[in-house]
C-alpha cells in the first residue's frame, strides 16, 4: 500500500467536479462545481 500523491489527490477532486457538472447542468454553466470544504481522513496527529 502507498500514500496518494498531492497530484493524484487533485486529479480525483477534478473528477468529481466534472461528474457533478455533468450530473446538475444549472450549476455547470457557472463553471466546475465548487467545494467549501475537503476532508483527508488519517492525517490528523499522531497517537501521543
Amino acid at each position: 500500500k502507498r500514500n496518494l500523491s498531492i497530484g493524484e489527490i487533485v486529479c480525483q477532486l477534478i473528477q468529481v467536479c466534472r461528474i457533478e457538472d455533468a450530473v446538475s447542468p444549472e450549476r455547470a454553466a457557472e463553471g466546475l462545481a465548487s467545494f467549501d470544504n475537503i476532508v483527508v481522513m488519517g492525517m490528523g496527529e499522531p497517537m501521543a
